[in-house]
């Protein structure tokens, strides 16, 4: 019989899927599902658009002057555009050096497409956004992942990545503000970096999606990589989607003229609206982890910077009856429809990751159920543990009870 599918159908495979299909909510509740477990910034409702950015699309829209076919790599107003938003002293760019995509996950296939062969390699972050491997090895590469330290906030472990690289592999990816991790790396970390990147001659593809996202209370600012004098080629992923808040909108750089064209008092507005969206983040970030660091079992020993993740680590050893983060999550929708991603699904077993766009008070309502669950497994295990020194220190009163084992 002939094969239905082609080899790179076979390799494409995206580990969330694979997850979360295992994940049921409970079926009888009276309960409202809470997911913290979608990078939708849009998916609670109280996040929206800025209204003139929707304005200035309907009018272009209904204008009938882009209904027709445009250039393949974008429409040249819009890459100039694009260009420059986005230059630097360091690393300026002309209208043919932008490639506008469907959204920053097409651009990603676009570059890892032009980079990547069968059996080359390329680096990426552990934990890292899951698309990342699931593409590569669609075009038959292999994925390396560097790690990345929690004690020092999340950044890259330079001498491990340093130990990756050999003569196949084609490029380093670097993804900041990171998701899952929330991390925003410094000036100096980017530099070193940039720095090891030169010394090795790979170019260097960094993923600035959330870039806009940085905390204004964070101690430290975002720095975009082209802002630094790059050694390496340097190739930089973004859109508009989570800064504008139109993920629906699968756009990608389509919009991203609008620095440029709106005119002095609307890229004001666009600042305001980014900076008051990120403090919002960062109010919500500062709350969750302030509230889960109270509940046995869980810790976050890298509070996020930016973006709309954090990682929360699970103790097994705290939750009895939790054997790891797979199991974490799954029960924790079954019994108190609260949904989270395990780490696993990013590399990094015995944490789950968390999204806080939502309403502080469906959080807290989140958190609570979090808690309740944590402190239920701890009380389950206790009960658990008197019952079993209780058989130990009299067999025969435990088997009267019909505790104890059978033999």
């Amino acid at each position: 019989m002939a094969q239905l599918v082609s080899a790179k159908a076979v390799r494409t495979v995206n580990p969330i899927r694979r997850i979360v299909e295992n994940m049921k909510p409970p079926q009888c509740s009276d309960r409202e599902l809470i997911s913290l477990s979608l990078g939708d910034p849009c998916a609670h409702g109280n996040l929206r658009a800025p209204a003139f950015l929707s304005e200035l699309v309907a009018r272009a829209a209904l204008s009938g002057a882009s209904d027709g076919y445009c250039h393949s790599a974008g429409a040249p107003a819009a890459r100039a555009a694009v260009a420059a938003a986005y230059s630097t002293a360091a690393s300026p760019l002309c209208a043919d050096d932008v490639f506008i995509t469907s959204g920053c996950s097409g651009a990603l296939e676009l570059v890892f497409g032009a980079l990547l062969d069968p059996g080359d390699n390329v680096l990426v972050p552990q934990p890292g956004f899951p698309l990342y491997k699931v593409v590569a090895e669609s075009l038959g590469a292999e994925v390396r992942h560097y790690r990345l330290l929690p004690d020092r906030d999340w950044e890259v472990d330079l001498e491990h990545m340093a130990s990756l690289i050999d003569g196949d592999t084609r490029a380093i990816l670097v993804n900041n503000p990171s998701n899952p991790c929330g991390s925003v790396y410094s000036e100096e970390h980017l530099r070193a970096i940039l720095a090891l990147a030169a010394a090795r001659r790979l170019p260097l593809i960094s993923d600035e999606i959330y870039g806009a996202l940085a905390f204004p209370g964070a101690p430290r600012a975002f720095t975009p990589l082209a802002a630094l004098p790059a050694r390496a080629p340097l190739i930089t992923l973004g859109g508009l989607a989570k800064q504008c808040l139109v993920p629906g909108w699968r756009c990608g750089w389509a919009l991203a003229a609008l620095p440029e064209v709106l005119g002095a008092a609307r890229r004001e507005q666009l600042r305001a609206f980014h900076l008051d969206y990120a403090a919002f983040l960062e109010g919500n970030a500062r709350f969750l982890v302030r509230r889960l660091a109270a509940v046995p079992g869980l810790s976050c020993s890298a509070p996020p910077q930016g973006a709309m993740f954090v990682m929360i680590r699970i103790d097994p050893a705290q939750l009895p009856g939790v054997a790891d983060d797979v199991a974490f999550a799954e029960a924790l929708l079954r019994e108190e429809a609260v949904a989270v991603l395990p780490g696993l699904a990013f590399g990094t077993p015995l944490h789950v990751r968390l999204v806080f766009c939502a309403p502080r008070e469906r959080l807290a309502t989140a958190a609570a159920r979090i808690e309740a669950f944590c402190r239920r497994c701890r009380c389950a295990g206790a009960a658990a543990g008197g019952a079993t020194a209780a058989a130990a220190a009299d067999p025969a009163a435990a088997a009267s009870t019909g505790r104890g084992d059978a033999a």
